[in-house]
C-alpha cells in the first residue's frame, strides 16, 4: 500500500472569517510571502476563479513569476482557501 504523502500531521488554530473578504491588502500579503519564499500560506476563502488570475498575471500587484497561487475545495463548489506562495530563488 503507498503511503498517502497529504497526510494531516499539524494544525493552526484559526476562527473562520465573519463574513466573506472584500478587500485584501496584497503589499502587505506580499511582504509576509517575500519573507518566507517556499512556505505556503493561507491568505483565505475566496471564489477559486481567483487563483487562476493570480497565475495568469491579471493582478497587475502580483507577478506570476514570483508568486504561485492554489486553492482547496469548501463547502461551496465556487469557492474554495487560496494559498500562496513566494517561489523559492
Amino acid at each position: 500500500m503507498d503511503t498517502d504523502s497529504n497526510v494531516i500531521s499539524t494544525v493552526v488554530p484559526a476562527e473562520p472569517p465573519k463574513g466573506r473578504i472584500r478587500i485584501v491588502d496584497w503589499t502587505k500579503v506580499l511582504a509576509i510571502l517575500d519573507a518566507k519564499p517556499g512556505v505556503w500560506h493561507l491568505i483565505g476563502e475566496f471564489n477559486q476563479s481567483l487563483r487562476t488570475h493570480i497565475n495568469q498575471g491579471r493582478y497587475s500587484s502580483i507577478d506570476p513569476a514570483l508568486y504561485l497561487a492554489r486553492t482547496s475545495k469548501t463547502g461551496d463548489r465556487k469557492r474554495g482557501n487560496l494559498y500562496m506562495m513566494r517561489r523559492p530563488s
